[in-house]
């Protein structure tokens, strides 16, 4: 229990005695390996006057991320944190592009719009055998906040009106409130 209390040692959940330096490198190592999985969707529609290009954009994505596994020896246990971020914005954007070749064409822009921002997120203490019980808190919330954003890309004619764009992208997404943890 000395060893416990001095936060060299933790509980696993099966009552076994863990080193918390391996916890903390097991911890880190599975935190790389979860990757920050996102995916995402974004269409848009516009009208091109000359060389510029005004555009309504609408941008969905779903980020599984923050998903972390710690050895926490201020309490003597294990953390968990796990949330789910779903994201959408809608944006007015104003882009001015030069011809690189027939087909192609290289674009710079920047908008302004509005972005909502929907998380999932759960804090979890583990058990501590003999100590206390496992703890769990759950905050779910959507804010909606002003969103801007600054892109240079390249685009691509395919037939008739269609284009396909290849942007990078800053995009300011708003703040992010998980509970008090």
């Amino acid at each position: 229990v000395q060893k416990l209390l001095d936060g060299t040692e933790v509980f696993a959940s099966d009552g076994s005695i863990i080193p918390a330096q391996s916890l903390q490198a097991k911890a880190r190592a599975a935190d790389i390996a979860a990757g920050r999985a996102a995916a995402g969707v974004a269409f848009a529609v516009g009208r091109r006057m000359g060389n510029w290009q005004v555009e309504a954009e609408y941008t969905w994505r779903y980020r599984t991320d923050w998903d972390v596994v710690a050895a926490t020896d201020s309490i003597q246990t294990i953390t968990n944190v796990f949330s789910n971020v779903e994201t959408g914005s809608l944006m007015l954007n104003l882009a001015r592009r030069g011809v690189i070749s027939e087909n192609w064409a290289w674009e710079i822009g920047a908008g302004a719009g509005l972005v909502y921002n929907s998380v999932e997120a759960t804090y979890i203490e583990r058990a501590v055998p003999g100590m206390r019980d496992e703890m769990r808190f759950k905050d779910d919330g959507t804010e909606s906040s002003f969103s801007y954003n600054a892109f240079v890309g390249v685009t691509r004619a395919l037939s008739g009106p269609w284009t396909l764009n290849v942007r990078y992208r800053y995009i300011d997404l708003g703040d992010l409130e998980a509970g008090p943890f």
